[in-house]
């Protein structure tokens, strides 16, 4: 008679490790404790214990991947990233997560990769501890998890810097006071210009020194328009149809909040529509 003994010595990983043994892999299923290791083991009444090989391994691949894999990504982010606070290793886990599970395929052959090495083991060793699974075994799925994780937190890095300089023109804008009622902000094809509700056009000056030996066709022109707009300091801008990039409608709406409108078509514009909900600009 065959034992098989699935251990861990994981508090997390063993809660509910026996009832899912039991329903994945028929046949009778034992606990015990053993020092610090929590001990499931299958006896198996056949001669060899070939047969239950791959769907042992299956489910041992599937209890990993599917049901603990936060939990394992969890433990690596701590261990490489511990400075985070408890809510910021939250937000990274979110997006290691997305990273991870953008493709179906790529999913799939992460499950059967580890399936396939946990079944090779399982053929001249019918004892197996799920630390050492993670640890040993599956060698290039860890290294994925961790090169997700590395992305994450450049991600989530990234966007504290972005959120700290929105921050800062804020406070610009707050301080600079608002020196104009309305700007209406219209595009040329390589270059904008300011009006004011009457038409009339401002700061000409200032755009023109900004723009001087920038690349007009690049994502920069967002940059001197926004920093214009910071200078100047309206109560209220409407930009009109142009080149602005979804990066720059994004942080003008966050630096001015409430103050800006996007412009689906006024009769300047050859349409009778004005929009003001950004994102459908």
């Amino acid at each position: 008679m065959t034992q098989w003994v699935v251990m861990t010595d994981h508090a997390a990983m063993s809660r509910g490790l026996g009832e899912y043994l039991a329903r994945s892999i028929p046949g009778e299923w034992t606990e015990s404790r053993q020092g610090q290791h929590w001990a499931y083991t299958l006896a198996n009444e056949q001669e060899g214990h070939a047969d239950l090989a791959w769907p042992m391994a299956r489910a041992l691949a599937q209890y990993l991947l599917i049901y603990h894999e936060r939990n394992w990504l969890d433990e690596l982010l701590d261990r490489r990233y511990h400075t985070f606070e408890p809510q910021e290793q939250q937000k990274i886990l979110d997006d290691v997560l997305h990273l991870l599970h953008t493709d179906r395929d790529q999913d799939l052959g992460r499950l059967d990769l580890a399936t396939t090495l946990i079944y090779s083991y399982l053929e001249s060793h019918p004892t197996l501890v799920i630390e050492g699974i993670r640890t040993f075994l599956l060698p290039e799925i860890r290294a994925e998890f961790e090169e997700a994780i590395d992305q994450a937190v450049d991600i989530f890095l990234l966007e504290q810097e972005y959120q700290e300089f929105v921050r800062l023109l804020k406070q610009l804008v707050a301080v600079a006071g608002n020196d104009h009622d309305w700007i209406h902000v219209r595009f040329t094809r390589d270059r904008f210009y300011f009006e004011d509700a009457s038409g009339n056009r401002l700061a000409d000056d200032l755009i023109n020194d900004m723009l001087m030996g920038v690349e007009t066709q690049s994502g920069a022109i967002d940059d001197v328009l926004i920093s214009a707009l910071v200078t100047l300091a309206p109560a209220r801008i409407t930009i009109h149809r142009g080149r602005l990039h979804p990066e720059g409608r994004e942080t003008l709406v966050q630096v001015f909040d409430g103050k800006v409108l996007f412009c689906h078509g006024c009769a300047r514009c050859y349409s009778p529509q004005v929009d003001t909900d950004w994102r459908s600009f």
